[in-house]
């Protein structure tokens, strides 16, 4: 077989297309090549080509949500995921339920990585529909990216055809954010479609390209399409500029005022003059505040203003416009109209007034004499309350429906092998010298204990994370707050998000100091302390596989290096070591941050906020990946594990009482100079014939298995 490839069927099933084939091909070479066959037609495979890069590069600038039409084998979704940094949100849009269903078993690397993204939002269903507003996912993007082929002798061009409609398109158009683009990726050369773009934007584009793959020339086209963003237009159209504003439009900008004077604003951007001055005043990292922030912000603008109508503060009419918008910012829709960096002001103002502005402009249109960032959403609050209450909540979410499931997952990973290889006996180490016998299957029930005792330090620090400082405003007198507000506020959080959130018992301590959060990170660190030591033991003992300890086998990942052809390496230990590593520094800044409280704030809730959040992410992530791509997989080389216990002079230890530590020790010492079994040397040197003890004692003392048990 050596000169033929060998092919591997990896999900097969009847879709909406007919018979859909998923097989792995073997080349001689050794290349793994991923296929997929519809109806018995080729239809694409994994062989490197640039159009998806190319397709994903228009999505270049997002950092809100975007949508991918059709999944395939995976390629675009992850051109997205990995080469364009800013999207909130990925929607893949496929119509082939076993596609989405491979991809969320992991069949292939390549779509476990689309399906194991955080950002992924997998979704079952046609394009057009979910484009023209009948789908599962919802708009607006600030791109969508069409791969569906639309050649002429595709095999599903009929559907396809449908997906370019004139209506499809123009739906598509409307669903984009201001400044967003529609791409299109085609097999050649589509004139018609390209006339169709343009009735709809005169402004749209062809790009050709060209490729080279095993030797033959490919072209290909994509059209682009990009919603104009208009001066003071928000989403769908909504007016931001509104009359007696006292705004003066530029071709690209528009002129906002606060209390410091005029500011020149993007035209279409949804905040006004305060955050324009942070974007101006702090382009230090590029990286904005977490999108589970952001959420929280919005969560806490939408309880104030149900609380305030009710408690007369402003009008229903506002507050429903308040709600309305708000409730948009927390489910991610405008996550792209938060640019201000996350190295800011220290109470986290600039943020909580980005929020206030793009609420205000989202809701103006709804109410006659508009909505104040302010006086309105603004209400019966302070920045000083409300941005560590919103941390506390995107932390506390992060914490109970992020991290615990996913440590509880890796656990009963853990727990599973412990059962699998519990008679499996090895060596024990300790100082990384040989140990007593232990079984496999204790140290992974260690393993396991671990990440339980780490999920029960996170639930101990959940009580005191969840007190929000809601209701203290300025400096935790309340000031300008009506009585009843904070109870309120809290009490909707926590009924909509279901979780155990209370107001702060003290509000000097809640606005004063971040120790819940100091301590919610330490807990976070001695859990990467713990998941280090565990990825450092497998792949210590998976480690050869001819000059390691090869006790076990390690699932095979990728290759290992680029010179030596065969080399694979324990790459999900070493990335799971390098997130501890990530953690344990995040921790540092958070306990440093923690101490920087002076007088009535903390002013480094940023950093807290960004450190904390992502120590939970990256936690989260990787230990559902070690879970599934590495300890799931994990094997037992049971005779080489018994081999080299029963090798180890350790095992003379359970002779001490028949033979002395001394002579024990010599008999160490001995099998290993002469390398002989303990056994060999006890017998040699007499102790049977001396009757200090029996060949049934010396084989039961020598049972190695026996060892790994307290003796009777």
């Amino acid at each position: 077989m050596g000169d033929v490839d060998e092919l591997r069927t990896l999900g097969h099933g009847a879709g909406p297309h007919g018979e859909t084939l998923l097989r792995e091909r073997r080349r001689p070479d050794g290349t793994v090549v991923h296929e997929l066959v519809v109806n018995g037609v080729f239809a694409m495979d994994s062989t490197e080509t640039s159009s998806e890069l190319e397709l994903a590069g228009f999505a270049a600038g997002a950092r809100g949500a975007v949508l991918v039409g059709g999944l395939g084998l995976g390629y675009t979704a992850a051109a997205v995921l990995e080469h364009v940094p800013g999207p909130s949100r990925v929607d893949v849009v496929e119509l082939d339920p076993h596609l989405v269903g491979w991809a969320r078993a992991g069949v292939t690397p390549l779509l476990a990585r689309v399906a194991g993204d955080p950002r992924t939002r997998l979704h079952v269903g046609d394009v057009a529909a979910t484009l023209s507003g009948g789908g599962a996912a919802t708009g607006p993007w600030d791109a969508v990216l069409l791969d569906v082929d639309n050649g002429p002798d595709f095999l599903i061009h009929a559907h396809n055809a449908g997906l370019y409609e004139e209506a499809t398109l123009s739906a598509a158009r409307a669903a984009l954010t201001p400044g967003g683009v529609l791409a299109l990726w085609c097999q050649g050369p589509a004139p018609a479609l390209l006339a169709r773009l343009r009735r709809l934007d005169g402004s749209a584009r062809e790009h050709r390209y060209a490729v080279e793959r095993e030797g033959r020339r490919f072209s290909y086209v994509v059209l682009t399409l990009r919603r104009p963003a208009s001066v003071g237009a928000g989403p769908g159209g909504a007016a931001l500029a509104r009359p007696g504003q006292n705004e003066r439009m530029a071709e690209d900008f528009r002129i906002e005022h606060d209390t410091m004077g005029e500011v020149r604003v993007p035209a279409q951007a949804l905040w006004k003059a305060q955050t324009q001055r942070a974007v101006e005043n702090f382009p230090i990292s590029g990286v904005p505040i977490d999108p589970a922030l952001i959420a929280a912000l919005g969560q806490i603008k939408g309880a104030a203003a149900l609380t305030n109508a009710r408690l007369g503060v402003i009008s229903e009419e506002r507050a429903a416009a308040i709600v309305e918008a708000a409730t948009a910012v927390a489910a991610g829709a405008h996550d792209a109209q938060f640019p201000i960096d996350v190295f800011q002001t220290g109470s986290g103002t600039s943020s909580n007034m980005n929020t206030n502005e793009v609420i205000a402009s989202l809701a103006s249109p709804a109410v006659a004499d508009g909505v104040h960032p302010n006086d309105h959403v603004n209400a019966s609050q302070s920045s000083n309350d409300v941005f560590p209450s919103a941390i506390h909540i995107a932390a506390t979410q992060s914490l109970v429906q992020d991290l615990v499931p996913a440590l509880q997952h890796l656990e009963r990973s853990l727990e599973a092998k412990a059962t699998e290889f519990a008679a499996v006996v090895k060596s024990g180490r300790t100082h990384l010298m040989d140990a007593t016998p232990v079984t496999l299957g204790q140290e992974f029930g260690g393993y396991a204990a671990q990440v339980r005792y780490g999920v029960e330090r996170v639930q101990a620090v959940l009580p005191r994370v969840a007190e929000l400082p809601l209701g203290g405003t300025a400096v935790g007198t309340g000031i300008n707050t009506p009585p009843g507000f904070a109870a309120s506020v809290i009490g909707i959080i926590a009924e909509q998000s279901g979780l155990p959130f209370t107001e702060a018992r003290n509000h000097f301590e809640a606005q004063g100091a971040r120790d819940a959060l100091v301590e919610a990170s330490g807990a976070l660190r001695t859990i990467a302390v713990g998941l280090n030591k565990i990825a450092n033991d497998i792949r210590w003992m998976g480690s050869g596989p001819r000059a390691g300890l090869g006790e076990i086998a390690l699932p095979d990942l990728q290759p290992g290096s680029s010179i030596m052809p065969g080399k694979v390496n324990p790459v999900l230990s070493e990335a799971m070591t390098q997130v501890c590593a990530q953690v344990i520094g995040n921790d540092a800044a958070v306990a440093f941050s923690g101490a920087a409280g002076a007088f009535e704030l903390n002013v480094m809730l940023p950093v807290m906020a960004r450190n904390l959040l992502e120590s939970v992410r990256l936690l989260a992530n990787v230990s559902r990946l070690f879970a599934d791509r590495c300890v799931d997989g994990i094997t037992a080389n049971v005779e080489h594990c018994r081999f080299l216990a029963e090798s180890s002079p350790s095992i003379v230890t359970p002779l001490n009482k028949y033979i002395g530590y001394e002579n024990a020790a010599a008999v160490a010492k001995a099998a290993l100079k002469e390398n002989k079994t303990i056994r060999e040397v006890v017998i040699e040197r007499g102790f049977v014939t001396e009757g200090r003890l029996t060949e049934d004692q010396l084989d039961a003392a020598l049972d190695v298995l026996s060892m790994t048990r307290p003796a009777l």
